[in-house]
């Protein structure tokens, strides 16, 4: 693995050589071939993995067996930190591989004790998981707005079948 990858991360940016060092040496490569589930939704998290090849989808699981992708993400980005701050330690969704990917996977207790030592490593995760929370609100609001405006048309055209229903018999 090389150290210098990491260094052009910015969630990694701040740490200094020896801890980069160290951080390549504690973690393990995890290749995934398209379409390999790497964790579901509501699994027990245990790991944090970073990126560095290839494409995952984040998605989520909705009623009917359909699914809802949330995010697509890339060399450089990481995943599955969401299960190591929650307290019950649960994934909050499902990463399937898009493409032949390579990722990095870290432990739980390596990922803390990475945190503990270097507290500017938590500021910049907070900095990218509130812009994470900010899209999928946004795009939970456009799903609202969507649905709203298909029942106001569905309303519109009960509303006018019912006219039609009168009409006729009067």
């Amino acid at each position: 693995m090389d150290g210098e990858f990491l260094t052009g991360l910015p969630l990694f940016q701040s740490l200094p050589k020896t801890e980069l060092d160290r951080l390549v040496g504690a973690m393990r490569v995890v290749p995934l071939a398209p379409e390999v589930t790497l964790f579901r939704e509501g699994d027990p998290g245990d790991s944090f993995y970073i990126v560095v090849e290839g494409q995952v989808a984040i998605f989520q699981s909705l009623e009917g067996g359909d699914e809802r992708v949330l995010a697509l993400r890339g060399p450089g980005e990481f995943i599955g930190e969401m299960s190591l701050l929650n307290r019950d330690g649960l994934r909050t969704a499902s990463v399937r591989a898009q493409e032949p990917s390579r990722l990095w996977e870290l432990a739980h207790c390596q990922f803390d004790e990475l945190i503990r030592s270097q507290p500017k490593l938590a500021y910049e995760m907070a900095r990218v998981l509130s812009a994470r929370m900010t899209a999928a609100m946004d795009l939970t609001i456009q799903d609202l707005q969507r649905k709203n405006a298909d029942l106001a048309r569905a309303y519109q055209d009960l509303k006018e079948a019912q006219a039609q229903i009168i009409e006729k018999e009067k």
